[in-house]
């Protein structure tokens, strides 16, 4: 008999349209897709493609190799966040959901190879930090002065970059550096206040001479001082048989007249002497200033 091929999805084969009805050899045909087949053949590598068997086969083969031989019921997840693990190869388990707060974390000592275990470091909890750095730029530290000095030591600070504010504290033994330059005095000294506040120079000054207080070169003193903040300069003159001074006093390119203790300004320096001069400025108002002076002789 004659035989016709039948479907896309699931193909196979069907009696010729023309042949006398044989039913039992129709639905061989339409089943193993050969009137031929052995239908006692237990070999699935000999059956025909396509057909109805074939295609059932290769279904069971797939779903076999899902399962592997296992399976886990829906039942087996009892909560909201159970997670489907393994205890061994090609053997599956459930890992039930750990409690708020915990991280999963593998462990070999359990039976999913895994665990729900709370974290080393949280917000929270007290963790001692070994070689690890901590960026303050974008975060901000909070506490009382009791809990920084139970946290802080001595050693922790070396050193204070930048203007700080200290209130109420006590500097014992404080050092401030000097500049000292081995010049005479003539001319325009640029007194920066950001190298040192005390300038010593030490060969015998040659000329009466002007004094620029300013902050460094690109910054003036007016920048760096708010209103109502003071500083506190010292200038040490050398001076040989012949004496010399500041005659002129400025502050940030601007000259200044300033009050001089007793009422009255210098006139000359001292021979044979170092003449320190010591100005207290006094920011009032923008690039306002009162300045504060005195000369003292040492020989």
């Amino acid at each position: 008999m004659a035989a016709e091929d039948i479907g896309s999805l699931v193909p196979t084969k069907i009696p010729g349209l023309s042949d006398q009805a044989d039913i039992q050899a129709a639905l061989r045909l339409y089943h193993y897709g050969s009137y031929t087949f052995d239908t006692a053949e237990t070999d699935a590598a000999e059956l025909v493609n396509p057909s109805i068997a074939y295609t059932l086969n290769d279904l069971q083969d797939q779903i076999d190799a899902v399962s592997g031989g296992t399976s886990i019921a829906v039942s087996s997840f009892n909560a909201k966040g159970d997670l489907l693990s393994a205890s061994a190869n090609d053997t599956l388990s459930v890992l039930s959901v750990g409690s708020n707060g915990k991280v999963l974390t593998a462990n070999s000592a359990t039976t999913t190879g895994l665990e729900w275990a709370t974290p080393a470091v949280t917000l929270t909890n007290s963790v001692t930090l070994s070689g690890k750095g901590i960026a303050l730029g974008s975060n901000t530290v909070t506490g009382t002065i009791s809990e920084f000095n139970t946290a802080l030591t001595d050693a922790d600070f070396a050193t204070l970059a930048g203007s700080e504010v200290l209130t109420n504290k006590e500097l014992k033994s404080p050092t401030e550096t000097m500049n000292i330059v081995a010049s005479a005095a003539t001319g325009t000294i640029n007194f920066n206040t950001e190298t040192s506040t005390v300038w010593y120079y030490t060969s015998n000054a040659s000329a009466n001479h002007t004094l620029n207080f300013r902050h460094s070169t690109s910054a003036t003193l007016d920048s760096v001082l708010s209103i109502g903040e003071s500083i506190t300069v010292v200038w040490m003159n050398t001076n040989g048989t012949t004496a010399y001074y500041p005659n002129v006093i400025q502050i940030d390119g601007t000259t200044i007249t300033p009050k001089w203790s007793g009422g009255t300004a210098p006139s000359s320096g001292n021979t044979s002497s170092i003449d320190v001069y010591a100005f207290n400025i006094i920011k009032t108002a923008s690039a306002t200033f009162v300045v504060l002076g005195s000369q003292s002789k040492f020989a």
